[in-house]
C-alpha cells in the first residue's frame, strides 16, 4: 500500500513554502509601486524568483551563500544574459529583504554577474594600412570592422 501523505509532501516540498511566496509578492508589489517596473518585468520576476524558491525548496529567503551557489550552478546550461537576468532578480530581492528587516545580510553578493561582452571573432581581414585623416573613409572602415569584429554599440 503507498502513502498517499508521501505524495503530497513531495509535491509541497516542490512548491515555494508560503512565507517565500509572501515576500515574493510584496517585493513585486515595492517594485510596480516604487520603481514603475512594467508588467513584463514583474511577470519575469515572479518567474525568476518562483522557480529560485523551488530549486531553493522553499527557503529562498533564508538561503545563504553556499545555497545560492547551488542555485548559480542549477544555471550552467543557461545563455549569458539569462544568469544575469535570474542573477538581478534575485539581488533585487535579497536587497528588498535586508532593507525591509528580513534579513540582517544580503547573501546576493555570492550570484553570479555574467558579463555582456561578446568575444571578438577571429578573423584576419583588419585592413593592415590605415589613413587616419579627419575624412579618410579607410579610418571609417576599420572602426566599422573593429565595430562588428568585437560587438561595439554603434
Amino acid at each position: 500500500m503507498t502513502d498517499v501523505g508521501a505524495g503530497a509532501d513531495a509535491v509541497e516540498r516542490a512548491t515555494p513554502a508560503a512565507s517565500d511566496r509572501a515576500l515574493i509578492e510584496r517585493f513585486l508589489e515595492m517594485m510596480a509601486a516604487e520603481s514603475g517596473a512594467a508588467p513584463n518585468t514583474i511577470a519575469a520576476y515572479r518567474s525568476d524568483l518562483m522557480l529560485a524558491s523551488r530549486v531553493a525548496e522553499g527557503a529562498l529567503a533564508r538561503a545563504d551563500g553556499d545555497a545560492l551557489g547551488r542555485l548559480a550552478d542549477s544555471w550552467s546550461s543557461l545563455s549569458r544574459a539569462t544568469v544575469g537576468r535570474k542573477s538581478a532578480a534575485l539581488r533585487r530581492f535579497f536587497g528588498f529583504l535586508a532593507d525591509e528587516g528580513h534579513r540582517s545580510d544580503d547573501p546576493g553578493k555570492a550570484l553570479p554577474r555574467p558579463g555582456t561582452a561578446r568575444p571578438c571573432r577571429k578573423s584576419s581581414a583588419m585592413p593592415m594600412s590605415i589613413d587616419c585623416s579627419p575624412r579618410s573613409s579607410s579610418a571609417w572602415r576599420a572602426i566599422r570592422w573593429i565595430r562588428s569584429t568585437c560587438g561595439s554599440p554603434r
